[in-house]
């Protein structure tokens, strides 16, 4: 219950900093396959205890990107996070990461869990929102703050941050994040 309570704690103090525009990036070059390999192996034995496959999805040669790497892991543990708690036994969840050809890096977070029903899509990055009739398959219950970090720190490196997902197969979380060249329109003081 403190650990609980101590997360909630700091999610709360993270929206808040977010909201007034506070938030601190740490900008370094990130090799995010490296990050998600890294997760991967994090949360291989949660997976492999509920018997849901981990996969990768990275082209082998994925270019560096400008991003604060503590943040982009509290992100990916989010969402890799909440793809276990939902996907059932049996199921799957890919983690990848692609560039556009508009040169943006494009992560996923793709599972086999039950979806979401469509009523929730718009409200779900909200704070305090959790989609109703989801329950955790391992009992687990956020505090609805998860996403809108996630939304926060996404927006705060200059990209977005969405769902796709149709009840009863699966969801895909994804987040773009702009390439080096274009942060440098976005925080032209840093130089």
């Amino acid at each position: 219950s403190s650990l609980r309570l101590n997360r909630f704690v700091s999610d709360l103090l993270n929206m808040a900093k977010m909201e007034r525009g506070k938030l601190e990036l740490n900008l370094q070059e990130v090799n995010f396959s490296g990050i998600i390999d890294e997760l991967t192996l994090f949360f291989a034995p949660k997976a492999a205890e509920k018997r849901i496959a981990l996969f990768k999805d990275v082209p082998l040669k994925l270019p560096p990107v400008s991003a604060d790497a503590d943040r982009i892991r509290q992100v990916f543990i989010n969402l890799i996070g909440n793809a276990l708690k939902f996907t059932p036994a049996g199921g799957r969840i890919t983690t990848g990461a692609r560039v556009t050809p508009q040169g943006w890096l494009y992560v996923n977070v793709v599972d086999t869990g039950p979806g979401i029903p469509g009523e929730f899509m718009s409200r779900i990055f909200s704070k305090f929102e959790q989609a109703k009739g989801l329950s955790p398959l391992a009992g687990e219950h956020g505090t609805g703050l998860g996403l809108a970090i996630c939304k926060g720190i996404v927006e705060s490196h200059g990209g977005k941050i969405g769902v796709r997902a149709q009840t009863g197969r699966g969801s895909e979380f994804y987040f773009t994040l702009p390439i080096q060249r274009h942060l440098e329109r976005i925080y032209p003081e840093d130089k």
